[in-house]
């Protein structure tokens, strides 16, 4: 009677043991994206997409000196960073370039 006891508290702790070794990861983060997208080479428009939700359209061709001067966006590729968004893509097109970053949400 007392092994029948043992084995049956045996086999429900290896059950359990088995149910919490193979649950899904909980921890799993998740993450907002946003993407910038600049247009001709004295970045007239350059248009941000964020999370899904937020749409908006900038100009930093008063910010730009001349000639594929990129500093006025690698400047807001840093404004971005520094509000915890992580570079995650960068990718140059004839005439147009694209950044995609995440952050956890």
């Amino acid at each position: 009677m007392k092994n029948n006891q043992l084995i049956i508290l045996l086999g429900i702790f290896a059950v359990i043991i088995i149910t919490m070794a193979f649950r899904p990861n909980a921890s799993k983060p998740s993450y907002s994206y946003l993407a910038i997208r600049a247009y001709h080479y004295d970045l007239d428009e350059v248009y941000i997409s964020i999370g899904g939700k937020e749409y908006k359209k900038i100009n930093l061709k008063k910010q730009h000196q001349g000639g594929y001067d990129i500093n006025p966006l690698i400047n807001l590729i840093n404004q971005y960073e520094s509000e915890g968004w992580e570079m995650q893509t960068i990718a140059g097109e004839i005439g147009s370039l694209l950044v995609w970053m995440r952050r956890e949400k």
